[in-house]
């Protein structure tokens, strides 16, 4: 019942799932009463009759461990749930009108409240060790998130596991990354405990066992990406559109807290509903300043959470900011450009760049390669917080070019040095 402080946006919440060493995710065990009243009964109120969210008693709040997400095989979905027809643009994708410069830069975690966060051992062991390891026994450097949303793999990728407060709609295609699966288990089973009688939650696509291009997206390559549903107050097929007759705003607003509260880049929700919810949000003593920096639609904050692209009436999309695994996906990148070059290719055009620079560059006279080539480079002065891996993104080359023009053998970068960087 002990309140934490969050760590990404500061509001109110409810506890969480607990997580510890050895146990990927724990989940509070019903009471005996709602055992005999809840969905394993008979008298398990219909999707269409629960009635209004009841929110849970403080005292039902005792462990058990339920699933250990790596390796759990997901089940089938029942009998009867509604598919997306994959055949038809269901997804037509709009998020590819994101650009990857919105992902944030690879580095250290950012911590929840009550975690301590330690950098596993595949980003503190050396070069050589790294690239033992990547010859010897590349699973045992967990999985990693190389390349881009729109142009990326997935190694080591976890399926979603199988679970009473969601329904995975194509298991062979919900595979992500393993902050990506505990960060999205964590805040549906959040919502799960916070209210008795929550229908399982649908999950559409996440990526596929090896990452790569997925039919019909644009994203969804790298293990960080995933579609979900809405929570209905009435039963709904997947795919049906959030309505303020149909959408539940209290347990569809739950859900975006507790992923306010997560290692969450960004969720794109249509304004329709984003109006829905932020008026329930006020309308119920959420902080103003908290609601502003959730919500794009009436915001005057730079950066919101929760952003408008057309097409996401019907689903909510997930960025998963997966730190670990897109940084060991950074030190994994130069063995495997061959692939990725092969998956940029079956992948759609790039957008232009549009002359975006990041700052500290300035252009500099052509130079010759370590090729002999003649040909352009930028000089970029480092700052805090670059990485090999976001400056090779966002200048169109790779971080293996990179170290050849500087003969660098490693990944550390230090403030103030000057890099030459080859022009993709």
């Amino acid at each position: 019942g002990r309140r934490r402080r969050p760590t990404k946006l500061v509001a109110p919440r409810t506890p969480t799932a607990s997580v510890r060493p050895g146990i990927i995710l724990d989940t509070p065990r019903r009471s005996g009463e709602e055992r005999r009243l809840g969905r394993e009964g008979p008298a398990a109120p219909g999707l269409g009759e629960r009635g209004p969210p009841q929110p849970r008693e403080e005292g039902d709040r005792s462990g058990k461990p339920v699933a250990n997400l790596v390796g759990l095989a997901t089940r089938p979905p029942p009998e009867g749930t509604p598919l997306d027809d994959h055949g038809d643009a269901v997804d037509d994708d709009h998020d590819d009108e994101l650009d990857d410069d919105d992902d944030v830069p690879p580095g250290t975690p950012p911590t929840r409240s009550g975690l301590v966060a330690q950098r596993p051992p595949s980003l503190t062991m050396d070069d050589a060790a790294f690239a033992h390891a990547m010859k010897a026994d590349p699973t045992s450097l967990g999985s990693r998130s190389i390349g881009r949303p729109n142009a990326g793999m997935l190694l080591n990728g976890v399926r979603m596991p199988e679970g009473r407060a969601w329904s995975c709609n194509s298991p062979e295609l919900a595979y992500g990354t393993k902050e990506s699966i505990e960060t999205l288990v964590r805040a549906i089973t959040r919502v799960d405990n916070q209210f008795v009688g929550t229908a399982p939650l649908p999950i559409g696509h996440f990526s596929a066992r090896h990452g790569g291009p997925l039919s019909p997206h644009r994203s969804h390559q790298s293990g960080r990406d995933a579609d979900i549903g809405y929570y209905y107050t009435s039963r709904a097929p997947w795919f049906a559109r959030a309505t303020a007759q149909n959408l539940d705003r209290a347990r569809t607003w739950e859900l975006v807290k507790a992923f306010s509260d997560s290692e969450v880049e960004m969720l794109l929700i249509d304004t329709s509903v984003q109006v829905l919810l932020r008026d329930y949000a006020l309308s119920h003593g959420e902080d103003a300043a908290f609601v502003d920096r959730v919500f794009q639609v009436g915001s005057h904050s730079p950066r919101t959470l929760v952003r408008h692209v057309h097409g996401h009436a019907t689903h909510i999309h997930v960025r998963f900011s997966s730190p670990t695994a897109r940084e060991v996906g950074a030190r994994a990148e130069p063995f495997y450009r061959a692939d990725l070059d092969r998956i940029a290719a079956r992948s759609a055009p790039a957008r232009a760049a549009g002359g975006k620079h990041a700052r500290g560059a300035k252009e500099a006279p052509g130079a010759a390669s370590d090729k002999g080539k003649p040909g352009p480079y930028v000089e970029h002065r480092v700052h805090d917080g670059d990485t090999l891996y976001r400056l090779a993104k966002h200048y169109g080359t790779s971080v293996e070019s990179i170290q050849k023009a500087n003969n660098l053998k490693g990944f550390a970068l230090k403030p103030k040095m000057v890099l030459r960087i080859p022009k993709g």
